[in-house]
């Protein structure tokens, strides 16, 4: 249940049908049956010793529907859905806080639904190699090959060389080993590993620069052949259901037999992620294959990254997600923060899918990229912004949401209450050193605005910021942070105009 159309904060799930509600001291029995006779009560039993009942409504009313009732009853001076509650999973890893790429797809939301564990997935890491002795990586690679792929097979085991840091940052943003109180979180901490080389060792620096001028690179040739081996896992209960991530690139168009290969991938139900490239231009091959799911940058503002390349692709299969200085694990066993790139967003989406596919094995590859971008949020607002629709060829149909995908996967929806008709800051209080941004959720009533803006002003009404997405680093229009207090935001859109409040407490 989501109270409101779009952003990341967390919603609230309620019982469907059902309304608690407090009737005013005095209130006899007939003027309480009358009440309940409007609300199209079936029953009602009381809960707690403060005077509130539970009210069972006729079928087929809805939860929002008895709440519109009420308004005009009198008898009845405050009323709430019956909300759901659940564990919240928050892993112990060290760095943990420091991912706010996490944060921003709300990753945490998405676990109490899945961590990736109740049916065997792989990612299948088609790059430079990851290392198979980092201690977040080693784990999720048990029993299962390291291969380098070259113009002729995909045959060789080469475990554990690598070409270079590249594979190895990916794959920890993607699957990391998680809540075992040691370095970062994965998105998937469930999924297991497979590291597909398609960049011969020894052509890389460290960095994945060229050794020699650009012998740092892979080819048609060998990316086919890597995806094809991974056609050959699909039914091995080892591997169970696979994710293929693609974090590489080059410019012109998709190649005839990498894009048959891709969609031959696809056919056999996996979805292809591929990053869309760093040059802010059109999105680079294979990511432009017709079948591959294509991924955009956002920045830690939650906006798009001026890097990050853009197109129809994009707007027609992909979608975005953090790229733009994140946190993951590095060669040499440690990790490494204020990376960027699009290959750092694909992971994001990788780890999604795989999260996807634990808690639905059965899913199609559409259905999990259909859910993937279903449930995305917004990115950009401005004067030309219309949620879910412009502006798709820089982001796709938004930005990830891992809780809201995990959230229409398992339960069929995205929402079954729209909860109140305001804008929502989460969280609020925003506390420094705990949270790392304020995420804004709309109310549905300002669904297909355009000319939407989100002002923020101190509350004696100084301007502090204007912002271009749902997610606000708490920070100035200088990149400042701001101080401790209040604050007030104003949401200004085509529908409507609406205000409120949230505190800073550093």
């Amino acid at each position: 249940m989501r109270p409101s159309a779009v952003g990341v904060a967390r919603p609230v799930t309620v019982v469907k049908g059902q309304l608690i509600v407090k009737f005013s001291t005095g209130t006899g029995s007939v003027q309480r049956d009358n009440a309940l006779a409007v609300l199209g009560a079936t029953g009602s039993s009381p809960v707690g010793s403060q005077g509130w009942q539970l009210i069972q409504l006729a079928p087929g009313l809805t939860t929002a529907e008895g709440l519109q009732r009420v308004a005009g009853l009198t008898p009845i001076v405050d009323v709430q859905p019956n909300a759901v509650y659940s564990f919240n999973r928050v892993p112990n890893d060290t760095l943990f806080a420091s991912q706010y790429g996490l944060d921003q797809i709300n990753a945490k939301g998405a676990w109490d639904y899945d961590i990736g564990q109740t049916n065997t997935t792989t990612i299948a890491i088609v790059d430079s190699g990851i290392s198979g002795t980092h201690p977040e990586l080693s784990g999720k690679m048990a029993g299962l090959s390291h291969r380098f792929c070259n113009a002729a097979s995909c045959a060789t085991v080469d475990a554990p060389t690598v070409a270079c840091n590249h594979a190895t940052r990916v794959a920890g943003i993607a699957a990391a080993s998680s809540d075992n109180s040691s370095q970062i979180a994965g998105v998937s901490w469930g999924a297991k590993l497979l590291s597909l080389r398609v960049f011969a060792a020894g052509t890389c620096t460290a960095d994945c620069g060229n050794v020699t001028p650009n012998s740092c690179t892979t080819t048609d040739a060998a990316i086919v052949n890597a995806i094809a081996h991974v056609r050959t896992l699909v039914g091995n209960p080892l591997y169970g259901r696979l994710v293929i991530n693609m974090s590489l690139g080059g410019a012109g168009a998709c190649a005839a037999g990498t894009a048959a290969e891709i969609a031959g991938a696809v056919s056999d139900g996996i979805p292809v992620i591929v990053s869309a490239g760093n040059d802010g231009g059109a999105v680079n091959s294979p990511g432009n294959c017709p079948a591959a799911t294509p991924v955009a940058a956002t920045d830690s503002s939650g906006g798009i990254a001026s890097f990050s390349s853009r197109g129809p692709e994009l707007a027609a299969n992909g979608l975005a997600a953090p790229g733009s200085f994140v946190l993951s694990t590095d060669v040499g066993d440690g990790t490494v923060n204020g990376i960027s790139g699009t290959s750092f967003a694909a992971p994001h989406v990788a780890g999604a899918a795989a999260l996807i596919l634990s808690g639905k094995p059965a899913f199609t590859e559409s259905q999990v990229i259909s859910t993937l971008r279903q449930s995305a949020d917004p990115v950009g607002l401005g004067a030309s912004s219309v949620f879910k629709t412009a502006g798709g060829n820089s982001f796709g149909a938004g930005r990830l949401n891992a809780f809201l995908a995990m959230q229409l996967a398992i339960k069929g929806q995205l929402a079954d209450f729209q909860g109140e008709e305001k804008v929502v800051a989460f969280p609020n209080p925003y506390r420094g050193g705990t949270h790392q941004n304020i995420t804004f959720a709309f109310p549905p009533s300002l669904q297909g605005s355009t000319n939407v803006s989100i002002k923020i002003y101190t509350l004696d009404g100084a301007f502090v910021r204007e912002l271009n997405s749902l997610t606000w680093n708490v920070k100035n229009s200088e990149g400042q942070p701001v101080a401790s207090g209040t604050y007030v935001y104003v949401v200004s859109a085509s529908q409507g105009t609406k205000s409120g409040r949230f505190s800073v407490l550093r």
